[in-house]
């Protein structure tokens, strides 16, 4: 027969083992929402970056239309100057659009993600 001490210890170590199962599904969510999160901003970013472009495919930006300018940006191959259709209030919009998904860009990078891993 076990004692009170006997059944302390047991308590603990399935204590012990709910807590550590708790931490590795919380982590695992974590991820997930972030990486789930990180491609929806993406996603968004690329349809303002489609939006705020004229949509003239004039290629005067030396890319052939506007979506793969939009992307190079997107990507930081390209800053937000090269487009001459673009009004100086569009312009600023751009930049305005990209300087928050390059910051969370910089994050992920430092946490171990390549950028590949954004495209």
């Amino acid at each position: 027969m076990m004692g009170v001490w006997g059944y302390i210890g047991i308590v603990t170590v399935i204590t012990a083992a709910f807590i550590i199962a708790l931490a590795l599904a919380s982590n695992l969510l974590t991820a997930w929402a972030a990486k789930r999160f990180a491609d929806k901003t993406l996603e968004q970013k690329k349809k303002e970056l489609k939006e705020l472009l004229p949509g003239k495919d004039c290629k005067a930006c030396g890319y052939e239309t506007c979506e793969e300018y939009a992307l190079a940006i997107l990507y930081q191959e390209e800053d937000c100057g090269l487009c001459p259709h673009a009004q100086n209030g569009l312009q600023k919009k751009l930049e305005e659009s990209m300087e928050e998904l390059y910051k969370m860009m910089e994050k992920k990078e430092s946490s171990g993600r390549r950028p590949d891993d954004f495209r």
